[in-house]
């Protein structure tokens, strides 16, 4: 029975996200900067709003001034109401925080919600938005080695080996670079290969057919510019377990479970 030892090295650099619709936004430090207002006057009555966090944030131009306040109601996607509110505005432009959790509101997570102000006339002001979870701002990558087959004790013998990347976390689309690299990182033995993945999960495979030893680095790119860059070397040690290192059993060709590299 032949092993093999691959060695990861995992390198991150996070960036925050300046959405078109992202509700509260956060910085490198964590520090809250300036939320995007969803103008409740001229948003089409056809759109879905993202939200994310723990705010609301509304943008109303009032043109009565007869009034102190403007009545509030959020209704879930079955037209029944979550919360009633009697907002204080003033005449013209006007900025409204609506924090959920001072008002005991508990959305659900991809559920569809209405936001409505009504004016001194009656004239009813909607935004359709979409509760998401928090964005991640961090994304985690991991890299799955699926040998197909492999000969440790002759490099000029035939090689196949599988690589995928798993994403979760920033925001798609997401940019993927794949760069096989020869063992001194000096120059590379493919072409490297950019894809685009739509969704956070699984990547699309590469296929290496090159004898160890070399190194596969897949980099990561998300919409909000988020990078994330994972590198995995691939080498026959005998049968020594380096510190560090992950364990792959040749024989198991099931590339979820032949090894996730993780720091």
């Amino acid at each position: 029975m032949r092993f093999i030892y691959f060695v990861f090295v995992l390198v991150m650099t996070s960036l925050y996200c300046r959405t078109s619709y992202g509700q509260d936004l956060l910085d490198t430090d964590g520090n809250k900067v300036t939320p995007y207002y969803i103008d409740i006057n001229t948003t089409e009555k056809t759109s879905v709003m993202d939200v994310r966090g723990e705010f609301l944030h509304i943008q109303y131009h009032d043109a009565l001034g007869q009034a102190a306040t403007i009545p509030f109601v959020l209704y879930n996607w079955k037209r029944e109401v979550v919360t009633e509110l009697n907002i204080k505005k003033e005449f013209g432009l006007n900025y409204f925080d609506v924090k959920f959790k001072d008002h005991g509101i508990t959305l659900v997570e991809n559920e569809t919600y209405t936001c409505q102000l009504t004016d001194e006339r009656g004239k009813k002001y909607s935004v359709y938005f979409k509760y998401l979870p928090p964005l991640k701002k961090v994304i985690t990558l991991n890299i799955f080695v699926k040998p197909v087959y492999l000969q440790c004790d002759d490099p000029s013998g035939s090689n196949l080996t599988e690589f995928y990347g798993d994403i979760e976390g920033g925001k798609a689309p997401y940019k993927l670079n794949w760069y096989v690299m020869n063992k001194s990182r000096t120059e590379f033995l493919y072409q490297p290969t950019q894809v685009v993945l739509e969704s956070q999960g699984y990547t699309s495979s590469i296929q290496v057919d090159k004898s160890p030893e070399y190194y596969v680095l897949l980099y990561v790119k998300d919409a909000c510019g988020n990078e994330q860059t994972s590198t995995v070397q691939m080498m026959c040690e005998g049968n020594r377990k380096k510190f560090n290192t992950v364990f792959f059993n040749l024989q198991n060709n099931n590339p979820l479970q032949s090894g996730q590299l993780k720091n």
